[in-house]
This record gives structure tokens, sequence and C-alpha cells, in this order.
């Protein structure tokens, strides 16, 4: 059996006129690290969890704003899924992971040590009106009553899990969703009659009540750098930074440690 290549002989030649010939920030497929766009800026990849969209959404206005020569390209989705795309070669800079145990998958050595960011906790939601009359977690057994969730291996699905399994439990009908944001959005619009997000997530629609669930799992959210370009260190070193650190603050995030 041959040697596993290293993750910079992976990228060699893999997708590199795609990648800068395109200047979106939101890319779904990877481009080439170090790479410029159109209009001569610099695009840095950044993989980050669903979970984080709104975060990185301000975290890329202000950064781009402050150096204007820098364009950010976020590819959103679960980090189980970022993991593997990063595993087959993906040309990401940054990786930032709703769970830092998710990481332990990586098979490339990273440039640096994993940062940890924030934390962040699961929480029940249910459509604003509350058509099932959901008042916990214990109702959720019932065979009248469709829950949304996400998929275990990914890192709301595993938290769910464990939740479940530790607090004995239950639940009677569900849909498995790829990522976080996915359950929100079945909540939000009465497709479903209750959905296990994260704290986060659930505060950026009035269209979905909150149910704190006692003992909530916590994840901590962790940012790794996968490649030693002085853009790359640049853009850690900010997202590690106590401007960002505020952002998190204000978007319902937990401390590190806290």
């Amino acid at each position: 059996m041959g040697r596993t290549p290293r993750r910079s002989e992976v990228r060699t030649g893999r997708n590199t006129l795609v990648g800068c010939s395109i200047g979106l920030s939101l890319v779904l497929l990877s481009g080439a690290v170090g790479c410029s766009t159109d209009d001569g800026r610099r695009s840095i990849d950044v993989y980050a969890a669903s979970s984080l969209a709104d975060i990185m959404e301000l975290v890329e206005d202000r950064y781009e704003r402050d150096n204007p020569e820098v364009d950010l390209r976020m590819n959103l989705a679960g980090t189980n899924a970022l993991v593997r795309q990063v595993n087959s070669g993906a040309d990401a800079s940054i990786l930032v992971a709703a769970d830092a145990s998710f990481l332990d998958d990586l098979i490339y050595p990273t440039a640096a040590p994993p940062i940890p960011l924030a934390t962040n906790e699961l929480t029940l939601t249910v459509p604003v009106d509350n058509p099932a009359g959901i008042d916990g977690p214990e109702d959720l057994i019932d065979d009248d009553v469709l829950t949304a969730r996400c998929a275990t291996g990914v890192p709301c699905g595993d938290a769910t899990d464990d939740y479940l399994a530790a607090n004995g439990y239950a639940i009677g009908r569900s849909t498995e969703e790829a990522n976080v944001r996915s359950v929100l959005t079945k909540v939000s619009a009465g497709e479903v009659d209750a959905g296990f997000v994260y704290r986060t997530d659930a505060a950026v629609t009035d269209a979905v009540i909150q149910i704190p669930l006692a003992g909530a799992p916590q994840v901590t959210v962790t940012m790794v750098q996968l490649d030693s370009e002085r853009s790359t260190v640049d853009l850690a070193r900010y997202l590690a930074s106590d401007e960002v650190a505020e952002l998190f603050e204000q978007l319902d995030f937990g401390p590190v440690g806290g």
C-alpha cells in the first residue's frame, strides 16, 4: 500500500483555476489557498460549522472592511462534513468547528494547535405557536410528535444523543438533518413539532420558542489553522482576538472556561 500523501501534495493542481476565478464570499467548493480574486484581492478559504453562520458573517464583514485587500470565502456545513472535505485535500486555510472533539478526525498535520473560541449548548425549540403543546423533552416520545434533530455524527446530533441517553428520554418520530440550521428551518416553518439546536441558533429567529434543557451538553467552538500563509496567520490571530470574543458574547455564545 502506498503512503498517504501530505495535504500540501493533495492540494497541488486541484481546482486552482476554478477557485481563483470566482469572487464569491460564500463558496460550496474550495479554491486554492493564496490565490487572488478578479479585483486583485487575496482570497482565504474559511471552513466553518453551519451553527456559526451569523458570527462568521460578522467576522467576514469586519475583517474585509479593515483589510480591503482580503476576500474571505466562507464554506458553511456540518463540522463532520468539513473535516471530510479537508481530509480529502480541500484547500481550506482555517477550519472553525462547532465541537472541538471532531478535530481529532483530521488526518493531516495542522499548522498550529487548535484554539478554543467560545462555548455553546444544546436546547429544545418549538414553533412559536407550539401546536403540539410541547413542555419538555419528555413529550417527544409521543408518536404524534415529529422532532427534527441533527444526524448522529454531526456535532449537534452527537450532543442530542448524549443528552437523551444521559436523561433516559426517547424520541417517537424524528427527521435527521445534515446540520443544525436545517433543523432550525424546519422548526421555524412549522414542518415539525420540535427540534434540538444550539442556543445561539434559536436566538436568531422569533419563529421559535426555546425550552431550556437541564444539564444540557456544552460544546467548544474551536479554530484550527491549516496552513502557514501570512494571510492565514493574520486571520487566525484576529479570530482569537478580544474583538471577536466580544462578537461571540453578543450572539449569546458562552466564554471558554466560563
